[in-house]
Parts: structure tokens; sequence; C-alpha cells
């Protein structure tokens, strides 16, 4: 039986004042593992809505432990 997890991490990528990058990110974990795309996409979105500054890009990881 394997053990299936998903978690989401938005990144946002900023300048600051000297100009140089930045890249901080905020993860979330425990997202239902059969969760499809559209509903990660519209969960980040909410997410975001939240914030001040948008994502840059929100990457999903889904890992599998095999027994």
């Amino acid at each position: 039986m394997a053990n299936t997890k998903k978690s989401m991490r938005m990144v946002y990528l900023e300048t600051d004042s000297a100009g140089k990058s930045k890249r901080r990110a905020h993860s979330y974990t425990g997202l239902l593992p059969d969760a499809d795309n559209a509903s990660v996409k519209k969960a980040a979105k909410a997410i975001d809505d939240l914030g001040e500054k948008p994502a840059t890009f929100v990457e999903v990881t889904t890992t599998e432990q095999l027994d």
C-alpha cells in the first residue's frame, strides 16, 4: 500500500531597493493527495488573493512512499 502526500509551494520573486533579486516562498502541506491541478490552482489563487503581492509561480509536489 502506498502512502501519498501532496504539498504546494508559492514562490515570490522580488527586487529590493538596491536592485538585488530576492526569492521567498511559503509552503502548504497536507493537500488531499487526489486533488487535481484545477483544485490546487483554485486554492493557490484564493491564498494569493489574501496577500499584498502576487506569487510569481506555484510548485506542486506529490510524493509517494512505496512499501
